[in-house]
């Protein structure tokens, strides 16, 4: 499984789970069927981003 970092994510159909992180350098781990992202926003921020 690739795992990559980045700045900002958007819910799309792959997404499985939006999972917060204790980490300094990301806030939230996303959890795709084939992919994991380490993101800088925090969970509610990829929700409200993501409805727009």
């Amino acid at each position: 499984m690739d795992v990559k970092f980045l700045a900002e994510y958007k819910i799309n159909n792959q997404t499985m789970a939006l999972i917060p992180s204790h980490q300094s350098t990301y806030q939230t781990i996303v959890h795709e069927t084939l992919q994991i992202y380490y993101v800088n926003q925090t969970y509610a921020e990829i929700m409200d981003n993501s409805r727009k």
